[in-house]
């Protein structure tokens, strides 16, 4: 039986796994995590998936392992190839909107706790109506989705990576799930109370923030 991959490079792996799920991957951890893609390859991979199943692992968190990689695999390739590629080109487009979803996040993320500070909010606050239009913005990403499923998902399944994607697609549905949830709030507010409101708004933004970080990382 072949040896399993040195824990040398197993720990490090699991270490940015675990710091991507808790949102504390950082833009200056990416060329760190783009160097220690570039030493492994897919049987590599695979024999990672099974060194953590083995070890008390879930299946879960050995497919997101694999699939943070594959995120960092397109990413590495759209740096090097980024200069080349013509203005309209989707991978361009993709990136950008990467950087434009984590300001509308962050944007967010204020929004809901400024209105949480406001005396006596309603429906009409410019507090609310601009957290609604930015729920908005983000409602966006179904389409940022679906082009990343057709654009990028059936190059990685040619090359073996279909479980990948498959996590991926469960990660998009999550994040989703997540959206329609604030849209349809949104839509009851004169149902519920603001407070009920405001509280609900923050549970949900919680947890969105870390599911769509890890996708945007």
């Amino acid at each position: 039986m072949e040896p399993l991959l040195s824990h040398s490079l197993i720990s490090p792996l699991i270490d940015m796994l675990t710091r991507i799920r808790r949102g504390e991957f950082k833009a200056e951890d990416r060329q760190d995590a783009i160097l220690l893609f570039k030493k492994t390859n897919t049987v590599e991979f695979k024999k990672v998936q099974e060194h953590l199943s083995q070890n008390g692992y879930s299946t879960t968190i050995a497919q997101q392992l694999c699939k943070v990689f594959a995120h960092l695999a397109d990413q590495t390739t759209m740096e090097h190839r980024h200069l080349n590629l013509p203005h309209n080109h989707i991978l361009r487009r993709l990136r950008a909107e990467h950087d434009l979803y984590r300001c509308y996040l962050t944007d967010l993320t204020e929004a809901v706790a400024t209105l949480g500070t406001v005396h006596n909010p309603s429906t009409t606050s410019s507090e609310f109506r601009h957290l609604t239009h930015l729920i908005g913005n983000l409602s966006g990403l179904k389409e940022h989705f679906e082009c990343e499923e057709d654009a990028i998902y059936p190059y990685l399944k040619k090359v073996g990576w279909s479980s990948l994607c498959e996590t991926a697609e469960r990660q998009h549905h999550a994040i989703q799930e997540n959206l329609n949830q604030m849209i349809s709030l949104t839509l009851l507010t004169e149902q519920i109370t603001m407070d009920g409101y405001i509280t609900t708004m923050m549970s949900l933004t919680r947890q969105l923030t870390p599911r769509l970080l890890s996708h945007l990382a």
